[in-house]
């Protein structure tokens, strides 16, 4: 059974399941159907109602200094709405692994790290190895602080996409453990297997929500702290 989110995603050479129908759905075809849907009906339904409430509140959330730049709003909340549908995605059993999921986010979060880089970069970049000089500072401080604003510039890529697949993969092995823990100690002392069912499915849902509220602040922490490094503006100075 296939287990790879690239493999899932690849209809040519990957092949096609019934399995690959859910990936498809929440990562593609609903996003495209949910933003077009207006187009066909006069008016909003409820899910669309949540959609623009969404819009409306993460734009006034925004930093004021990242607004300056067009579009960013919509970039970052499309980025929000498609890594909110993986990270659901990735809670479902046989998805893709923790490995994969890294490699994703790392492919989303260094070029829009370096975006922000970028935008923020003009001709007197040369003056960010001063910004952090005074007057009463040796050499060897003055040093170590240029030295330490620029590693942490440089791995922001890697400890938001680690932040992320880290924490979800946590959250994924309480669940393992849980359910396992469940399964040795509690489940065989239980004569009455219907509400040994009822049991594991309430604590299966509630589980599994929690994952879900999980994943939906892991994604808005990620597009937060790339809407923050866009206000922060290093180089322009």
């Amino acid at each position: 059974m296939t287990s790879d989110i690239f493999t899932f995603m690849d209809c040519f050479m990957g092949g096609f399941s019934v399995l690959e129908l859910g990936m498809w759905t929440a990562s593609v075809v609903w996003p495209i159907y949910s933003v077009l849907m207006s187009t066909f009906w006069y008016g909003n339904s409820w899910v669309e109602s949540m959609l623009f409430e969404g819009v409306i509140g993460f734009s006034s959330s925004f930093p004021i200094g990242a607004k300056k730049f067009g579009g960013l709003v919509h970039l970052n909340f499309s980025l929000l709405y498609f890594l909110l549908a993986v990270n659901l995605a990735g809670v479902l059993a046989y998805s893709y692994p923790v490995n994969c999921h890294y490699a994703l986010t790392l492919g989303f979060s260094f070029p829009f790290w370096f975006a922000t880089v970028s935008l923020n970069f003009n001709k007197n970049w040369w003056m960010f190895f001063i910004s952090h000089v005074e007057g009463d500072m040796g050499i060897a401080v003055v040093a170590m602080l240029v030295a330490s604003q620029w590693f942490s510039l440089l791995v922001r890529p890697f400890t938001l996409s680690m932040r992320m697949s880290t924490n979800l993969f946590m959250g994924k092995l309480l669940v393992n453990l849980t359910f396992y823990m469940a399964e040795e100690f509690i489940f065989p002392f239980m004569d009455f297997w219907g509400l040994t069912s009822i049991l594991m499915f309430f604590m299966g849902t509630a589980l599994y929500v929690i994952e879900g509220c999980l994943a939906s602040l892991q994604s808005m922490i990620f597009v937060g702290l790339l809407s923050f490094y866009c206000e922060e503006a290093q180089f322009k100075l």
